[in-house]
């Protein structure tokens, strides 16, 4: 748009009559001096504009790192415990997951302790059967009480005009008696990119390290790792998943 403004003003300077007089000259000089100055503020108002289209910032809220494009949350990070509901077992508690997750329209993608999953935290990374010091572990079905996971600490937020990033420290604990042990250690980085003006993208990168010298051997399961918890809005009957494979 700047630039369009440039060449019509400019192009504008090519039918302007003649000067001969010094006074003209003069008057000449002045309107052109008006017209740079016009247009050298229509390119900061632009430039600006396309700045602010393009903003990606960060900021804690109320126990979640919370991701903002031009002001308008695109993604909450929790990393305070969160509990379920009054009268809901409290081992459905939970730290270090995402939700909500928006679009730029404003829906919400994701959704967290529904009624018939407790355990289910919008986006989230746990697995269902580890084997662990002779024990077979479960980091998904958190209500069995023998496993979680949790939010550590922070090792990274930065941000630039159109991209944001964390980098938090989780923790695979085991539960056992009054005692508990960290059997993993997960690096999981969130990234924010805004692109385009009609869409954002989200990648997640996890790293992993076992806490101790003892391995964290993972099982085979129909269903682990990176899990979704999607909208309560979908359903059967209005959406529907593809494969990578096309089915």
């Amino acid at each position: 748009m700047q630039l369009y403004f440039i060449i019509t003003f400019f192009k504008s300077l090519q039918v302007l009559p003649y000067f001969s007089s010094e006074k003209r000259f003069k008057q000449l000089h002045y309107m052109v001096r008006k017209l740079i100055s016009l247009i050298v503020l229509l390119c900061i108002l632009g430039c600006q504009k396309e700045k602010s289209e393009y903003y990606v910032s960060t900021k804690k809220e109320n126990g979640k790192l919370v991701f903002s494009i031009d002001k308008n949350l695109v993604l909450s990070y929790q990393y305070d415990i969160l509990y379920p509901p009054e009268g809901v077992d409290s081992t459905f508690k939970r730290s270090g997951f995402i939700h909500p997750l928006k679009t730029l329209s404003g829906h919400t993608l994701t959704q967290i302790h529904p009624k018939d999953h407790w355990h289910h935290f919008g986006i989230w990374n746990p697995w269902t059967q580890v084997l662990f010091k002779g024990d077979t572990l479960d980091f998904w079905n958190i209500g069995g009480g023998g496993a979680t996971i949790r939010f550590a600490e922070f090792k990274n937020i930065d941000s630039t005009t159109n991209s944001a990033t964390l980098t938090a420290l989780h923790e695979h604990v085991v539960l056992r008696d009054d005692s508990e042990e960290v059997a993993l250690n997960e690096l999981q980085t969130i990234t924010v990119t805004r692109e385009t003006e009609n869409f954002y993208i989200l990648d997640l990168k996890f790293e992993y390290h076992c806490a101790s010298n003892s391995p964290f051997k993972i099982l085979k399961h129909r269903y682990a790792g990176l899990g979704w918890r999607a909208t309560e809005a979908w359903n059967a009957e209005n959406s529907q998943v593809l494969s990578s494979e096309g089915n």
